[in-house]
């Protein structure tokens, strides 16, 4: 059985619009408040003009958004992760742990054989 989607209404196959306004507000929200506290900064910029003085805030605006770009990602990842969990997930887990136990197993393998394969050089 495939794993149920969790912005859609499994009863009528339609998208839950008050479920993806449910997450969709903190993505806003986060949003919202990255973008106010580089307005600061912009602000100062665009009343120094571009100079010396003006130059360091415009920097600073950017790096701002910058931060707060990778904070909402992180966010949208985490929330992701958070919803296929919820919903049974897909089974990446499963494959990832299985694939981590092959791996290690392969190299295992290769150093037991490495070791049998290196010459000996007390018999010469």
């Amino acid at each position: 059985m495939p794993p149920s989607n969790p912005l859609i209404d499994p009863e009528t196959g339609d998208i839950d619009l008050h479920r993806l306004y449910y997450e969709a507000r903190p993505i806003a929200e986060l949003t919202v408040v990255f973008v106010g506290v580089a307005l600061l900064p912009f602000a100062a910029a665009f009343l120094f003009g571009p100079s010396w003085v003006g130059a360091p805030f415009a920097v600073l605006g950017q790096f701002v958004l910058a931060v707060g770009a990778g904070v909402v990602l992180l966010y949208v990842i985490s929330r992701a992760i958070q919803l296929a969990a919820e919903s049974g997930g897909d089974g990446v887990d499963e494959r990832r742990s299985s694939a981590h136990q092959t791996e290690s197993r392969d190299v295992a393998e290769q150093g037991s054989a490495s070791s049998q394969d290196s010459p000996d050089d007390a018999d010469e």
